[in-house]
């Protein structure tokens, strides 16, 4: 009787066995779901002919507003359904002390692109706790389980829809993902098995006003588009440190001021970035040696202009036109498309996502803002030209309106060309200018680049100009006054 029990039992599970492959491994259940549509779509019709009859009714009266209905759900479902596109992926890597987003929870999230995407997903788990404070691991684990999720989602049917990755993270894992992404697709000059996309959209959703604030780029179009119109103010910088006999790396900093708000004021936190990219360590950004640059790009952006350009889409060309600007200073200077960078910014995550994304080997340099900074104490630096007010005073007088004109043109334009030379130092802030006389603010430690820069200067524009440097601006005041006492065409310090 055992036996016989045991038996059936097998049976029964060699049958379930083959029911479930039957039905799942072979498309069984795909085939089963035509059939029963099949009939029910056979059936339907001549149960709504025969219903007419019977009531009496034309024979077609039932069937007709059947029709109607079955078009205008399928027209409704063909917009939707047009509008839909690409797969979207939920990056989420807090850093520690952050609190949840209102779209952290996966139903909100969902909420969000259902409308707008034909399927979606969301990176993890997490790695274990202890490499939690490591970016590189985190956003190597989050790659890792993006291209599983892509292999399953090709199998589905997705092959070749594109993908959108919607981010929640910080700059210092924003630009991780930039740089893992580069390094596996951009930089291979080929699409491979992990983006078999079209195209690569950013999605930065926003944690702090508690709405659905997403901002895109398309970083597709950030690597082959052209800008017709430039927002960005960019300057080329050249970094220098008073031991200028030490060979500088070639290696470039990346300095953007995009934020809203900032640590610093606009003008303090470039001098910073700036002291802090030629390998200044007493700022509170974490420098080290290998992070030392020979060269600055200066990227400024008006705060409005870039959340609009980000709101509608269009942010890809503030990301090409940094990206041109880059290379060309590449080029340049040392002769390559593309040499090792640093990013100093306040700008938000996805612009520097999309920027590690199509520029090589950048890497960010965190502010820190448990960092104690020394406080030394700033000096003033006071120019004026020599003799400018007695020759135009003596042209004036013998009527040579001519030569007066030119004497003043020249003297704006060797006055445009000095303070625009000097204000790129680090360390040094342009304060005001005046006709033939300018004031700087510098740190200690500029004192002597700005001496150099400034005799450079005076040769370069045969412009006789005296400066005066102090601790305050009475003290270099008398600077000045000494200097053009003591033989004019000198820089004097008090």
């Amino acid at each position: 009787m055992s036996l016989g029990t045991d038996s059936g039992a097998n049976l029964a599970a060699r049958a379930r066995r083959w029911l479930h492959r039957v039905t799942t491994g072979t498309g069984g259940g795909q085939l089963t779901i035509w059939v029963s549509t099949a009939l029910a779509a056979g059936a339907l019709p001549t149960l709504l002919l025969g219903t007419s009859t019977w009531l009496g009714l034309p024979q077609h009266f039932l069937l007709i507003p059947l029709w109607i209905i079955a078009c205008v759900l399928a027209l409704i479902y063909a917009a939707q359904n047009s509008r839909r596109r690409g797969i979207a992926v939920f990056v989420h890597l807090p850093g520690r002390g952050d609190g949840d987003s209102p779209l952290t929870e996966l139903g909100k999230f969902a909420d969000l692109v259902l409308n707008k995407h034909r399927a979606w997903f969301r990176t993890g788990p997490e790695p274990a706790p202890e490499r939690l404070d490591d970016a590189t691991d985190r956003v190597r684990w989050t790659f890792t389980t993006i291209k599983h999720r892509l292999e399953e989602s090709a199998v589905a049917g997705f092959a070749r829809e594109p993908l959108f990755l919607y981010l929640q993270c910080r700059q210092e894992e924003g630009v991780e993902l930039g740089r893992q992404l580069y390094a596996r697709v951009v930089g291979q000059g080929t699409v491979d098995a992990l983006f078999a996309r079209t195209s690569v959209e950013v999605r930065y959703v926003s944690r702090f006003s508690g709405q659905d604030d997403v901002y895109r780029i398309d970083l597709s179009q950030s690597l082959s588009s052209t800008f017709d119109r430039s927002i960005c103010q960019i300057d080329t910088v050249k970094l220098s440190t008073s031991a200028t006999h030490v060979t500088r790396p070639a290696r470039v900093a990346l300095i953007l001021r995009a934020g809203h708000t900032s640590q610093l004021a606009p003008h303090e936190f470039i001098d910073t970035a700036k002291r802090a990219a030629a390998g200044d360590t007493s700022t509170r950004y974490d420098v080290t040696e290998a992070d030392s640059c020979s060269w600055a790009l200066v990227v400024q952006i008006d705060a409005a202009q870039l959340v609009a350009a980000l709101g509608d889409g269009a942010a890809h060309t503030v990301v090409a036109e940094i990206r041109d600007a880059y290379r060309n200073l590449c080029r340049e200077q040392f002769g390559l498309d593309a040499v090792p960078a640093r990013l100093l910014s306040d700008g938000p995550t996805i612009l520097l996502f999309a920027i590690a994304a199509v520029i090589r080997e950048v890497r960010l340099i965190r502010w820190n803002k448990t960092k104690p900074t020394p406080t030394a104490p700033r000096l003033f630096a006071l120019i004026d030209g020599d003799d400018v007010g007695a020759r135009m005073e003596h042209l004036l007088l013998n009527d040579e309106r001519s030569a007066a004109v030119r004497h003043s043109t020249a003297t704006d334009d060797a006055m445009t060309t000095l303070v625009n030379s000097l204000s790129r130092l680090p360390g040094v802030t342009h304060l005001s200018t005046g006709g033939d006389s300018a004031l700087f603010l510098l740190d200690r430690n500029s004192a002597q680049i700005f001496a150099e820069e400034l005799s450079y200067q005076r040769a370069a524009l045969d412009f006789r100009i005296s400066c005066g440097i102090g601790e305050s601006t009475s003290r270099a005041f008398v600077a000045l006054r000494s200097a053009k006492t003591s033989g004019k065409n000198r820089t004097e310090i008090y």
